[in-house]
């Protein structure tokens, strides 16, 4: 009992994925400096908002039409990603979205940035586990194995604050995880 309990605890520190996932060095790599070290990565369980693919390879962000979506040719924005839309879309008359790395057919990662009068926010989504794939094709569909990375570049101090409360208080009422995460 006790060889067999060893095993589990050896394997689950060894090769379970923790809340940072697939995130690697070289996506790190990508968020601009003038973001600060202090990050948040949540892990999603809705799809969000869906984009056009073949508008957000050429950097445009543009929702996806029905029949995009029925053919697999979307991009998930995710749920915490898609609040982060709406609120800010909301609040802020000068609110762009900009995307700054797509996502392709080899790659599950994009980088995107929403800017407002305050600030900038950098949404980086990508694969809990990526082997997941070769066990269900369609495993890329489940918003359960996304994570999305969201750094900020706000001078306002208390307008950041703000901000990161409200997209926590956004993450608790839709029992979602998280953790903080310093680059």
């Amino acid at each position: 009992m006790t060889y067999k309990f060893l095993s589990i605890l050896i394997l689950s520190v060894i090769f379970i994925s923790n809340s940072y996932g697939q995130l690697k060095k070289k996506h790190l790599k990508r968020i601009p400096d003038r973001f600060e070290n202090q990050c948040l990565i949540t892990n999603e369980r809705e799809k969000g908002r869906r984009l056009s693919f073949k508008e957000l390879k050429k950097g445009k962000f543009v929702e996806a039409s029905q029949k995009e979506i029925d053919n697999y040719k979307n991009v998930m924005l995710l749920g915490t990603g898609t609040f982060l839309y709406d609120y800010l879309n909301d609040k802020y008359p000068d609110f762009q979205p900009t995307v700054i790395k797509p996502s392709g057919m080899s790659t599950l990662v994009f980088i995107i940035t929403y800017k407002f009068n305050d600030g900038e926010i950098l949404l980086l989504r990508f694969m809990d586990n990526r082997k997941k794939i070769w066990k269900d094709i369609y495993s890329v569909e489940n918003a359960k194995n996304y994570s999305l990375l969201i750094c900020f570049n706000i001078k306002d101090e208390f307008e950041k604050q703000k901000l990161k409360s409200t997209i926590k208080e956004y993450i608790m009422e839709n029992d979602l995880t998280y953790s903080e995460f310093t680059k």
